[in-house]
């Protein structure tokens, strides 16, 4: 048991620092990568079963990314 929950915590932690990579990209407005990060969380965050996965949906639906890098446009 113990080793299941240490992998779900590793998972969390793994996402968590992913949500604060993405935002980072999207303050320097590298829409491109901050998509990037935040599908990767979302991926994780499903698996586990996290409800931490509704705010990084909600991050997605709320942000626009042109194609190819460039500016990030947001609500």
């Amino acid at each position: 048991m113990r080793t299941r929950w240490r992998a779900l915590h590793d998972r969390y932690l793994e996402a968590d620092t992913l949500v604060h990579i993405g935002d980072t990209h999207r303050a320097a407005r590298n829409g491109t990568q901050a998509e990037l990060a935040w599908r990767t969380v979302l991926g994780l965050l499903e698996e586990i079963g996290h409800p931490d996965a509704v705010q990084v949906r909600h991050k997605l639906q709320d942000t626009v990314v042109p194609a190819g890098d460039g500016p990030l446009l947001g609500r």
